[in-house]
């Protein structure tokens, strides 16, 4: 069994390499999959949306979606998890803010763990908020934008948004050559008329 699958494959099979993958991925192991938002093709749009169906529905895991890129799928396998485990927690950081020497540690588990994850709860929370507080009158900046008040969009938008874009580089592509052109045309048209002085003097 295996603790870490990452799956970024053909979007049409990613429901059947899903299933497989966690048949290997042992109780409490993680699966992270790419490409969840943002899709080249129709079929592959189609196939993800089934998947993204299915997914929240699915009790053998929790997972959450990041709509980061073209979209990461994060997913931990509770199935077979005992739920009367008690809780641990891995320091990731001091008091003090440090991190040396943290990885040696054995993780906090019962009354001590419980505080620490409470603890780390309030912190995300005071962060979250402060960071809404820091969003207040600031302008949101374009399409891909995340964070307090803004929307992800569906894939049908972001594959609409990338035609968009190929659309807008296309025309400004040929305006360019176009502009190239006339400038070319007006050289040759201001060259003619010195070059018939040159050749009557």
């Amino acid at each position: 069994l295996f603790d870490f699958v990452c799956l970024d494959a053909k979007k049409p099979m990613h429901g059947e390499y899903y299933n497989a993958s966690l048949r290997l991925l042992r109780p409490g192991g993680l699966m992270i999959m790419f490409g969840m938002i943002l899709f080249p093709t129709i079929e592959d749009q189609q196939a993800m949306e089934l998947l993204h169906g299915q997914l929240p529905n699915d009790t053998r895991v929790a997972t959450a979606q990041l709509p980061v890129g073209c979209g990461i799928q994060i997913i931990v396998k509770t199935e077979g998890v005992a739920p009367a485990s008690p809780k641990q927690y891995y320091r990731t950081m001091s008091h003090d803010g440090g991190t040396a020497q943290l990885a040696g540690k054995p993780p906090l588990s019962g009354a001590h763990a419980e505080a620490e994850l409470k603890r780390y709860r309030i912190q995300s929370e005071i962060s979250a908020i402060d960071r809404l507080i820091d969003s207040i009158g600031v302008p949101l900046g374009g399409a891909a934008s995340t964070g307090p008040g803004t929307e992800a969009l569906s894939s049908t938008g972001l594959v609409a948004l990338a035609a968009a874009r190929r659309m807008a580089e296309q025309m400004a592509a040929e305006w360019a050559a176009q502009e190239e052109l006339l400038a070319a045309q007006e050289a040759e048209a201001g060259a003619a008329p010195g070059q018939a002085e040159a050749v009557s003097s």
